[in-house]
């Protein structure tokens, strides 16, 4: 259960070319994504459209994964300040995130329910509400500090400035250093991927999903310089076992939300409808989370396959080229 994507902001947007040194390249990347930032900043902190805090998220964690690549393009200190500021940053949207998803898609979600028990169902959507504006006054607060006013001013003014010492491979050609991480990054997803069987924990489809995020970020960042074909074919494979793990992820978030509400409609002495209801909505989320892990290997057997080896060999290649 999702709420539309419904972007506009679009990082392969950004003309890069694979010869150019790979400073201007990532310094061109990180403008881009900082003017995303300040696009959405100021709606998710009114909140009028749940997807401003959504694409204010995304367009943190993109920032925050493209600089952990720029290992030797970007100063070292910068790169250790900046990951830690944009990494609070992000955290402060996730609880808002998650809330919204479950409260704008609560008709969705109540759907399978007699319409007696939807009634009853309500009791649940009141708690979830009134942590969802909970969980937004904090994020708003975060957001309009005077700590994250200074993050994204010094953060500007890092973008701005030439370092007097220039990194080991800032002047490395960007098609080379994205290639290889690039490589690195399928290879991590495929490892992460491979040692997933069925005694394993969620934890370890929750570290597979941060894995294919960061890949598919870097993909998403730097796709002007990939071939389109190849780029497109290989983020609809990534996108097919992303889909899974985030369905799978989910469940777990709202399972671990609604356990809590559980607690708090009990000691209310919530008239017994609410609690049938909340109960048939838990058994609801176990099923899909049993369902989405259950399907975790052939999706990943999609993704690990000849057709999209042969996706990361065209693409390497591309890149790579004089």
């Amino acid at each position: 259960m999702t709420i539309p994507d419904t972007r506009h902001h679009d990082p392969m947007d950004v003309s890069l070319h694979r010869s150019e040194p790979a400073s201007d390249a990532f310094l061109a990347v990180l403008a881009d994504l900082a003017d995303a930032i300040d696009a959405d900043w100021r709606g998710a902190t009114i909140g009028i459209d749940p997807e401003h805090v959504h694409d204010l998220r995304v367009a943190l964690r993109r920032t925050r994964s493209v600089i952990g690549q720029a290992n030797g393009v970007l100063p070292d200190s910068t790169r250790t300040r900046f990951r830690s500021d944009f990494s609070w940053l992000a955290a402060a949207t996730g609880p808002t995130r998650d809330l919204d998803v479950i409260a704008f898609g609560w008709s969705d979600f109540v759907s399978g329910l007699r319409p007696q028990r939807r009634a009853a169902a309500t009791h649940v959507l009141a708690h979830i509400e009134r942590r969802r504006d909970a969980a937004r006054a904090e994020m708003v607060a975060t957001l309009e500090s005077a700590r994250a006013a200074e993050v994204l001013s010094a953060w500007r003014q890092a973008l701005a400035e030439v370092p007097s010492t220039q990194p080991a491979h800032a002047d490395r050609p960007i098609g080379r250093h994205v290639a290889k991480r690039f490589e690195q990054a399928h290879a991590q997803v495929l490892r992460a991927g491979r040692g997933i069987d069925g005694e394993s924990g969620a934890e370890a489809l929750h570290d597979l999903r941060k894995d294919a995020k960061k890949l598919r970020y870097l993909v998403e960042c730097f796709g002007s310089l990939m071939p389109r074909k190849a780029r497109s074919a290989y983020l609809s494979q990534l996108k097919g076992l992303q889909d899974n793990l985030g369905e799978h992820q989910d469940a777990r978030v709202h399972l671990d939300l609604l356990d809590d509400i559980a607690t708090e409609l009990a000691g209310e002495s919530a008239p017994p409808d609410a609690l049938v209801a909340l109960g048939q909505l838990i058994e609801r989320l176990e099923r899909i989370g049993e369902q989405t892990r259950t399907e975790f290997g052939e999706r990943f057997e999609v993704f690990d396959s000849k057709r999209t080896e042969r996706l990361v060999d065209a693409i390497s290649r591309s890149l790579r080229r004089h």
